[in-house]
C-alpha cells in the first residue's frame, strides 16, 4: 500500500480543494450576506465534518478529540 500513498495524496488534494472552493462559493458565502450567525456556524460545522470524512475516506486518517 506504500506505493499508492503519493497517488492518494494527490487525489486527496484535488478532492479537498475542489470541495472547499465549491462549498465556500455555493453554501457559505451566500449565507454571509444574510448575517445569520447561527446558519453560518452550522455550515462551518458541516464543512469541518465533511473535510474529516474526506480525509478518512481517501487517506484513512482518523481524528480524535481530547480535552
Amino acid at each position: 500500500m506504500r506505493w499508492l500513498d503519493p497517488i492518494r495524496s494527490v487525489f486527496f488534494n484535488i478532492v479537498f480543494y475542489s470541495f472547499t472552493i465549491l462549498f465556500l462559493g455555493l453554501a457559505v458565502l451566500p449565507l454571509c450576506y444574510f448575517k445569520s450567525e447561527k446558519r453560518v456556524r452550522r455550515m462551518v460545522g458541516v464543512y469541518c465534518s465533511s473535510s474529516l470524512w474526506i480525509a478518512r475516506w481517501i487517506m484513512g486518517i482518523k481524528a480524535e478529540y481530547r480535552g
